[in-house]
């Protein structure tokens, strides 16, 4: 997801809340995110670079 996406995605978040993050695509949009922009530590394994995507994603849709 580019950043354009996202702030195409955030715009319509805004528009037709609730029904977006009840979609989980707004979560999902975030996770794409972290995956594509974030730098994680090269000894984290797949899954704990997923834990901590998902854990945060999480924590960013309910905050």
């Amino acid at each position: 997801m580019s950043l354009d996406d996202m702030e195409k995605l955030s715009t319509a978040a805004v528009s037709d809340w609730p029904e977006i993050a009840f979609s989980g695509r707004l979560k999902a949009a975030i996770g794409d995110l972290y995956r594509t922009h974030l730098q994680f530590p090269p000894f984290w394994t797949s899954e704990e670079r997923e834990e901590f995507i998902e854990e945060w994603a999480d924590f960013d849709t309910n905050s």
